[in-house]
Protein backbone atom coordinates (compact mmCIF):
# COMPACT_ATOMS: atom_id res chain seq x y z
CA UNK A 1 0.00 0.00 0.00
CA UNK A 2 1.47 3.35 -0.99
CA UNK A 3 0.57 6.97 -0.50
CA UNK A 4 -0.85 8.79 -3.51
CA UNK A 5 0.52 12.35 -3.54
CA UNK A 6 -1.82 15.33 -3.68
CA UNK A 7 0.57 18.26 -3.89
CA UNK A 8 4.12 18.49 -2.67
CA UNK A 9 3.01 20.80 0.14
CA UNK A 10 -0.25 19.03 1.00
CA UNK A 11 -0.55 15.44 2.17
CA UNK A 12 -3.63 13.32 1.72
CA UNK A 13 -4.24 13.58 5.45
CA UNK A 14 -4.17 17.37 5.25
CA UNK A 15 -6.60 17.32 2.35
CA UNK A 16 -9.03 15.10 4.28
CA UNK A 17 -8.71 17.41 7.28
CA UNK A 18 -9.49 20.45 5.12
CA UNK A 19 -12.54 18.71 3.70
CA UNK A 20 -13.75 18.22 7.26
CA UNK A 21 -13.00 21.87 8.03
CA UNK A 22 -15.18 22.92 5.08
CA UNK A 23 -17.96 20.57 6.17
CA UNK A 24 -17.93 21.95 9.71
CA UNK A 25 -17.97 25.52 8.40
CA UNK A 26 -20.69 24.79 5.84
CA UNK A 27 -18.45 26.29 3.13
CA UNK A 28 -19.70 24.66 -0.07
CA UNK A 29 -17.28 26.52 -2.33
CA UNK A 30 -14.27 25.33 -0.31
CA UNK A 31 -15.76 21.85 -0.23
CA UNK A 32 -16.11 21.85 -4.03
CA UNK A 33 -12.44 22.77 -4.41
CA UNK A 34 -11.33 20.10 -1.94
CA UNK A 35 -13.35 17.42 -3.70
CA UNK A 36 -12.04 18.52 -7.09
CA UNK A 37 -8.58 17.78 -5.71
CA UNK A 38 -9.73 14.57 -4.06
CA UNK A 39 -11.28 13.39 -7.33
CA UNK A 40 -7.91 13.80 -9.01
CA UNK A 41 -6.24 11.96 -6.14
CA UNK A 42 -8.72 9.10 -6.51
CA UNK A 43 -7.54 8.55 -10.07
CA UNK A 44 -4.26 7.44 -8.56
CA UNK A 45 -6.05 4.33 -7.29
CA UNK A 46 -6.92 3.16 -10.80
CA UNK A 47 -4.24 0.47 -10.60
CA UNK A 48 -5.62 -0.87 -7.31
CA UNK A 49 -9.17 -0.92 -8.70
CA UNK A 50 -8.03 -2.72 -11.85
CA UNK A 51 -6.02 -5.25 -9.82
CA UNK A 52 -9.19 -6.36 -8.03
CA UNK A 53 -10.76 -7.31 -11.35
CA UNK A 54 -12.74 -4.24 -12.39
CA UNK A 55 -13.09 -3.89 -16.15
CA UNK A 56 -11.38 -0.81 -17.63
CA UNK A 57 -14.75 0.51 -18.81
CA UNK A 58 -16.07 0.42 -15.23
CA UNK A 59 -13.11 2.04 -13.44
CA UNK A 60 -14.56 5.57 -13.60
CA UNK A 61 -17.81 4.37 -12.01
CA UNK A 62 -15.92 2.66 -9.19
CA UNK A 63 -13.84 5.77 -8.53
CA UNK A 64 -17.05 7.80 -8.42
CA UNK A 65 -18.52 5.40 -5.88
CA UNK A 66 -15.31 5.69 -3.91
CA UNK A 67 -15.72 9.47 -3.73
CA UNK A 68 -19.37 9.17 -2.73
CA UNK A 69 -18.50 6.75 0.09
CA UNK A 70 -15.86 9.16 1.37
CA UNK A 71 -18.21 12.13 1.17
CA UNK A 72 -21.03 10.37 3.03
CA UNK A 73 -18.67 9.21 5.77
CA UNK A 74 -16.87 12.54 6.14
CA UNK A 75 -20.12 14.48 6.28
CA UNK A 76 -21.43 12.19 9.02
CA UNK A 77 -18.10 12.29 10.89
CA UNK A 78 -16.87 15.83 10.30
CA UNK A 79 -15.51 16.04 13.86
CA UNK A 80 -13.78 12.64 13.86
CA UNK A 81 -10.13 12.76 12.86
CA UNK A 82 -8.99 10.27 10.21
CA UNK A 83 -5.79 8.99 11.79
CA UNK A 84 -4.37 7.15 8.77
CA UNK A 85 -5.70 8.86 5.67
CA UNK A 86 -3.68 6.75 3.24
CA UNK A 87 -4.93 3.51 4.74
CA UNK A 88 -8.48 4.81 5.04
CA UNK A 89 -8.70 5.85 1.38
CA UNK A 90 -6.95 2.66 0.23
CA UNK A 91 -9.50 0.58 2.13
CA UNK A 92 -12.44 2.49 0.66
CA UNK A 93 -11.01 2.10 -2.84
CA UNK A 94 -10.55 -1.64 -2.44
CA UNK A 95 -14.00 -2.15 -0.93
CA UNK A 96 -15.64 -0.13 -3.68
CA UNK A 97 -13.83 -2.24 -6.27
CA UNK A 98 -14.71 -5.53 -4.56
CA UNK A 99 -18.35 -4.51 -4.20
CA UNK A 100 -18.48 -3.72 -7.90
CA UNK A 101 -16.90 -7.03 -8.91
CA UNK A 102 -19.24 -9.02 -6.65
CA UNK A 103 -22.27 -7.22 -7.96
CA UNK A 104 -21.21 -7.80 -11.53
CA UNK A 105 -20.59 -11.49 -10.95
CA UNK A 106 -23.59 -11.96 -8.70
CA UNK A 107 -21.56 -13.94 -6.17
CA UNK A 108 -22.65 -12.69 -2.77
CA UNK A 109 -21.68 -15.15 -0.04
CA UNK A 110 -24.40 -16.40 2.28
CA UNK A 111 -23.17 -14.33 5.22
CA UNK A 112 -22.99 -11.21 3.06
CA UNK A 113 -26.51 -11.81 1.83
CA UNK A 114 -27.69 -12.28 5.42
CA UNK A 115 -26.02 -9.03 6.40
CA UNK A 116 -27.67 -7.25 3.49
CA UNK A 117 -31.05 -8.56 4.62
CA UNK A 118 -30.42 -7.40 8.18
CA UNK A 119 -29.95 -3.81 7.06
CA UNK A 120 -33.02 -3.86 4.85
CA UNK A 121 -35.99 -1.61 5.43
CA UNK A 122 -35.32 1.69 7.17
CA UNK A 123 -31.52 1.30 7.22
CA UNK A 124 -31.32 0.42 3.54
CA UNK A 125 -33.59 3.30 2.59
CA UNK A 126 -31.50 5.67 4.69
CA UNK A 127 -28.28 4.50 3.04
CA UNK A 128 -29.84 4.87 -0.41
CA UNK A 129 -31.10 8.35 0.44
CA UNK A 130 -27.66 9.39 1.72
CA UNK A 131 -25.96 8.14 -1.43
CA UNK A 132 -28.43 9.87 -3.77
CA UNK A 133 -28.21 13.11 -1.80
CA UNK A 134 -24.40 12.97 -1.75
CA UNK A 135 -24.21 12.40 -5.49
CA UNK A 136 -26.55 15.30 -6.19
CA UNK A 137 -24.76 17.60 -3.77
CA UNK A 138 -21.31 16.86 -5.18
CA UNK A 139 -22.58 17.34 -8.75
CA UNK A 140 -24.14 20.71 -7.91
CA UNK A 141 -21.05 21.97 -6.10
CA UNK A 142 -18.78 20.80 -8.89
CA UNK A 143 -20.93 22.41 -11.56
CA UNK A 144 -20.88 25.73 -9.70
CA UNK A 145 -17.09 25.64 -9.36
CA UNK A 146 -16.65 24.83 -13.06
CA UNK A 147 -19.01 27.67 -13.98
CA UNK A 148 -16.93 30.08 -11.89
CA UNK A 149 -13.70 28.98 -13.54
CA UNK A 150 -15.18 29.15 -17.03
CA UNK A 151 -16.51 32.67 -16.42
CA UNK A 152 -13.09 33.84 -15.25
CA UNK A 153 -11.34 32.13 -18.15
CA UNK A 154 -13.65 33.92 -20.61
CA UNK A 155 -13.04 37.26 -18.90
CA UNK A 156 -9.29 36.63 -18.91
CA UNK A 157 -9.29 35.78 -22.62
CA UNK A 158 -10.93 39.13 -23.33
CA UNK A 159 -8.18 40.97 -21.45
CA UNK A 160 -4.88 39.24 -22.18
CA UNK A 161 -3.32 36.86 -24.71
CA UNK A 162 -3.65 33.26 -23.54
CA UNK A 163 -5.79 34.44 -20.63
CA UNK A 164 -8.06 31.41 -21.00
CA UNK A 165 -5.08 29.04 -20.92
CA UNK A 166 -3.56 30.80 -17.92
CA UNK A 167 -6.71 30.49 -15.82
CA UNK A 168 -7.21 26.84 -16.71
CA UNK A 169 -3.54 26.03 -16.15
CA UNK A 170 -3.94 27.48 -12.65
CA UNK A 171 -7.14 25.56 -12.03
CA UNK A 172 -5.94 22.18 -13.30
CA UNK A 173 -2.48 22.41 -11.79
CA UNK A 174 -3.04 24.22 -8.51
CA UNK A 175 -6.67 23.60 -7.59
CA UNK A 176 -7.20 20.06 -8.91
CA UNK A 177 -3.56 19.07 -8.45
CA UNK A 178 -3.09 17.42 -11.84
CA UNK A 179 0.37 16.54 -13.14
CA UNK A 180 2.12 19.19 -15.24
CA UNK A 181 2.39 17.05 -18.38
CA UNK A 182 -1.36 16.30 -18.22
CA UNK A 183 -2.16 19.99 -17.81
CA UNK A 184 0.12 20.84 -20.75
CA UNK A 185 -1.95 18.57 -22.98
CA UNK A 186 -5.21 20.05 -21.69
CA UNK A 187 -4.23 23.68 -22.34
CA UNK A 188 -2.25 23.15 -25.53
CA UNK A 189 1.23 23.73 -24.13
CA UNK A 190 2.77 20.35 -24.93
CA UNK A 191 4.53 21.75 -27.99
CA UNK A 192 6.76 23.95 -25.85
CA UNK A 193 10.14 23.03 -24.33
CA UNK A 194 10.09 20.09 -21.91
CA UNK A 195 6.68 19.04 -23.14
CA UNK A 196 5.15 22.25 -21.83
CA UNK A 197 5.67 21.32 -18.18
CA UNK A 198 7.65 24.47 -17.44
CA UNK A 199 5.21 26.61 -19.41
CA UNK A 200 2.14 25.46 -17.49
CA UNK A 201 3.76 26.33 -14.17
CA UNK A 202 4.42 29.82 -15.48
CA UNK A 203 0.92 30.04 -16.90
CA UNK A 204 -0.57 28.86 -13.62
CA UNK A 205 1.20 31.66 -11.76
CA UNK A 206 -0.14 34.21 -14.23
CA UNK A 207 -3.56 32.63 -14.04
CA UNK A 208 -3.61 32.99 -10.27
CA UNK A 209 -2.79 36.69 -10.57
CA UNK A 210 -5.50 37.15 -13.19
CA UNK A 211 -8.04 35.40 -10.95
CA UNK A 212 -7.14 37.66 -8.01
CA UNK A 213 -7.54 40.76 -10.18
CA UNK A 214 -10.88 39.60 -11.59
CA UNK A 215 -12.18 38.58 -8.16
CA UNK A 216 -11.43 42.04 -6.77
CA UNK A 217 -13.90 43.61 -9.20
CA UNK A 218 -16.39 40.78 -9.65
CA UNK A 219 -19.96 42.13 -9.31
CA UNK A 220 -21.01 38.67 -8.14
CA UNK A 221 -19.72 38.94 -4.59
CA UNK A 222 -20.18 35.27 -3.75
CA UNK A 223 -18.31 34.15 -6.84
CA UNK A 224 -15.60 36.74 -6.28
CA UNK A 225 -15.09 35.61 -2.69
CA UNK A 226 -14.90 31.95 -3.72
CA UNK A 227 -12.39 32.58 -6.50
CA UNK A 228 -10.29 34.90 -4.35
CA UNK A 229 -10.15 32.22 -1.64
CA UNK A 230 -9.15 29.61 -4.24
CA UNK A 231 -6.36 31.84 -5.56
CA UNK A 232 -5.05 32.72 -2.11
CA UNK A 233 -4.88 29.12 -0.93
CA UNK A 234 -2.88 28.15 -4.01
CA UNK A 235 -0.25 30.84 -3.55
Amino acid sequence: MSSVPVLAEESLGELISRIQDALRAGDEDALARRFARLAETCRGYTGLVRSVGVNPADVADVLQQMQLKMFVWLRANAYQRVENADGWVWTIAKRAALDHVRQRKGRLQDEELAKALEVSGVHAMRALHDAIHAERELAEMGARLHAYVQAYALAARAETPRGWEHVYAWYYLRVEGRLAHDVAALVGAERFVNGGRDAVWQWAGRGRNVVLALAARDPDLSRGAAMRAAALETG
